[in-house]
């Protein structure tokens, strides 16, 4: 798919209604393979996809409005068939952004979703060495270049999700993204389940 200047490496698999398999930063479509057979078993059409800057689709570069954008050009193509999504660390906050404008319910499961994600990059700023006014200035050059506010994508509307059936997954000893993402979501989000694994 043709996505501003780059292309969006997708893969598919079988037919019917269409389950996306989204993967978080530095990960690849083919990493969530161990979903494929299953979903297709169930007759289900697989769908997945390399995020700008990662895998087969093109630019060596990306970032978290980007991968919004992306994962938003991909459902929007399969938006008529999209039954459900399989999504992974910043993949599920991608999603769960996406999906505030799906009226139609969507079965997600979100694998260890992130929390603060601006505090998270405020930390690796910190941890790298990089000036405040240099990273600030990046940050505001990658949201010229999306047309999206970082700020806003890291703040989930739950009333807009609430009509979707949400599977959290989450390891209790995840070191990147802390169990209290999940928490946080199932808080918010009454009647989501939480399989917690060690």
């Amino acid at each position: 798919l043709a996505f501003n200047h780059n292309k969006i490496k997708v893969y598919e698999w079988g037919s019917g209604p269409v389950i996306l398999l989204v993967h978080g930063w530095a990960g690849r479509a083919l990493q969530l393979d161990a979903f494929i057979t299953p979903l297709l078993q169930q007759g289900y059409r697989v769908v997945a996809f390399d995020h700008k800057g990662h895998g087969e689709s093109s630019s060596r570069f990306s970032s978290y409005p980007e991968i919004v954008r992306g994962t938003g050009l991909v459902a929007a193509h399969y938006a008529d068939t999209l039954y459900g999504v399989v999504a992974h660390s910043i993949g599920s906050n991608s999603m769960f952004k996406v999906s505030e404008n799906f009226e139609r319910e969507l079965k997600m499961v979100a694998v260890a979703p992130m929390e603060n994600f601006i505090g998270w990059l405020e930390k690796m700023r910190m941890r790298l060495g990089i000036y405040e006014d240099l990273f600030a200035q990046v940050i505001r050059q990658i949201e010229s270049d999306s047309g999206l506010n970082l700020a806003d994508l890291c703040v989930l509307d739950y009333e807009k999700i609430r009509h979707h059936d949400v599977l959290l997954v989450h390891d209790k000893f995840d070191r990147i993204n802390q169990i209290s993402a999940s928490h946080e979501i199932q808080k918010n989000l009454q009647g989501t389940d939480l399989i917690q694994t060690e």
